[in-house]
């Protein structure tokens, strides 16, 4: 594995330490440097990974970390990311 996955991994798994297991919009707002008209259109295109819940958006933590560093353009080098949902 190279040294950039493992600065990834390491990265991510500190974040879950400090964020709920699931994210409101209003989270998303603080984290992404983007406004709040422009965080509810990614989560409308599904760029950002979220459900709909009654009338509640809701952001499961380690889908949305793993989509902020973009593991699934280094899906080759990490074999098995879902290790990270364990620990």
């Amino acid at each position: 594995m190279g040294k950039e996955v493992e600065i990834i991994k390491d990265m991510i798994q500190k974040e879950r330490e400090n964020l709920p297991l699931i994210l409101t919009p209003a989270d998303i707002i603080e984290i992404l440097p983007f406004g709040r008209s422009k965080v509810y259109e990614m989560f409308r295109t599904g760029e950002i990974p979220a459900k709909k819940v009654g009338g509640s958006i809701i952001i499961h933590r380690d889908q949305f970390l793993l989509w902020l560093h973009d593991v699934d353009g280094k899906s080759d080098e990490i074999e098995n990311i879902t290790t990270l949902y364990s620990n």
